[in-house]
């Protein structure tokens, strides 16, 4: 797909686009393990909110269009404490990750923000 702006993209039309991205293309496996949830409620500000704590474990493998470079990063990432905060379908996730491929390993705080 040529021109496409992957920047000002919506969810549902990056999920809808074929894509190759540049330098790293990976394939993912692994299993979301859900460890513990609560949901709190604030009666004052009338809004309740979901926190969820989950394990994260992945396989990558490059995909057809990954290069040389992004080859370098097939292994295995795990996140021990991905935790997730919804309120009103809008969150923000973080965790720890740790990468391992071709006998490097890195440890690296993350932070992903969903928006509803």
């Amino acid at each position: 797909m040529s021109g496409y702006d992957v920047c000002s993209s919506t969810p549902h039309g990056l999920a809808e686009a074929m894509l190759c991205l540049d330098e790293v293309s990976k394939d993912a496996k692994g299993e979301l393990t859900l460890l513990q949830s609560d949901v709190e409620e604030c009666r004052r500000l009338r809004c309740r909110t979901l926190t969820s704590e989950h394990l994260l474990l992945l396989e990558l493998s490059s995909h057809t269009c990954d290069s040389k470079v992004g080859s370098l990063f097939d292994g295995r990432l795990v996140c021990k404490d991905l935790t997730t905060v919804f309120v009103d379908g809008s969150g923000e996730r973080r965790g720890t990750t740790q990468a391992r491929s071709g006998g490097v390993r890195r440890q690296e705080p993350s932070r992903v923000v969903y928006r509803g």
